[in-house]
């Protein structure tokens, strides 16, 4: 084995299932023996690719309801790679992912702000996000600071500063809230 990959999420009792995807092109997944075009691969490869991680309960002060979720990354995975971890033990493509870990590489973090709206929605809203370029958005991870929320950025206008994500968060984000951006640009 490569070396391993984990999760700290705040449910328990969940079966965890991580799919190893490419850095910069995540429409690359691991297919067992090498990063392929997702479209060319069939459900049942997919999952069988897909590494099964095994739950460690926390025990410290003020971590209840709360576990760290590892597997071993499978060997001849180079690095740097990306891992999406789903919580069921029998994830489906479209199944919206439950966390992000992103190995050998220098991770990309930024942060900026919800701005109110009238268009607002709770999957599309204004930000603060001062770039001139989408591709500097796509494909990364947003987390709402407060609710801990994450979905995929599916869009970026460079005009009107609003983002897309991939499925609706829980509420529409408020004026102010705050979030960060994971992952690697994609180019």
């Amino acid at each position: 084995m490569s070396g391993e990959i984990g999760l700290k999420y705040w449910v328990t009792g969940l079966s965890v299932m991580a799919e190893v995807r490419h850095p910069l092109n995540r429409s690359l997944v691991w297919n067992g023996t090498a990063f392929a075009a997702f479209s060319t691969i069939v459900l049942a490869d997919w999952r069988t690719a897909l590494v099964a991680c095994s739950e460690q309960v926390l025990s410290a002060p003020g971590s209840e309801n709360t576990a760290n979720y590892v597997g071993d990354l499978p060997s001849g995975v180079p690095l740097p790679c990306s891992i999406c971890f789903y919580g069921t033990a029998s994830p489906l493509p479209s199944d919206e992912p439950i966390g992000y870990q992103d190995l050998g590489a220098t991770e990309l973090v930024d942060v900026g702000n919800v701005v109110d709206d009238a268009s607002n929605t709770n999957t599309t809203f204004k930000t603060n996000l001062t770039g001139a370029d989408e591709k500097l958005y796509l494909g990364r991870v947003l987390v709402m600071s407060v609710s801990k929320e994450s979905r995929r950025i599916d869009a970026f206008d460079t005009g009107t500063k609003f983002i897309t994500l991939s499925s609706s968060l829980s509420a529409e984000p408020s004026d102010g809230d705050a979030f960060a951006m994971v992952g690697y640009i994609e180019l």
